[in-house]
């Protein structure tokens, strides 16, 4: 009997320690949590502050419009590729331009209505997908 006890009161430490850990670990994971929290709302207004700073106190309607634009260079690199080009003040490479003036032709004729992922356009007007006979 007092060898039952004993073992009872083993299972009933180790028990209670692995309860004390498990509180524990919340406690930390909640503490971790905020703390990043805390850090990412730093940043983040760190970040609000020097776009406007950069954006020469403008409304924040600018600012919003600015990150739409890089929205949409994800979605049409020939955008992108042209509205890189168009700041440059010294003379470019003839190869510069024609890449320039390839990439104004792409994103001219390209219809934009739809957007769809890479590898995922239309091909000659029809669906991508084997056997789909559906059509632009």
């Amino acid at each position: 009997m007092v060898g039952e006890s004993d073992a009872d009161n083993v299972d009933q430490d180790a028990s209670f320690a692995i309860k004390l850990t498990a509180k524990q670990i919340d406690v930390l994971k909640t503490r971790l949590h905020q703390s990043e929290l805390a850090k990412y709302r730093e940043e983040w207004v760190q970040r609000r502050v020097e776009a406007q700073v950069r954006a020469g106190g403008k409304a924040l309607e600018m600012i919003i419009y600015n990150n739409i634009a890089h929205c949409l260079f994800k979605a049409q690199p020939d955008r992108q590729r042209i509205a890189k080009m168009m700041p440059m003040d010294d003379h470019i490479s003839y190869q510069d331009m024609l890449s320039v003036v390839e990439s104004l032709l792409a994103y001219c004729i390209k219809d934009y209505d739809v957007f769809y992922r890479p590898g995922e356009e239309p091909v000659d007007g029809r669906c991508p997908v084997g056997n789909c006979n559906l059509t632009r």
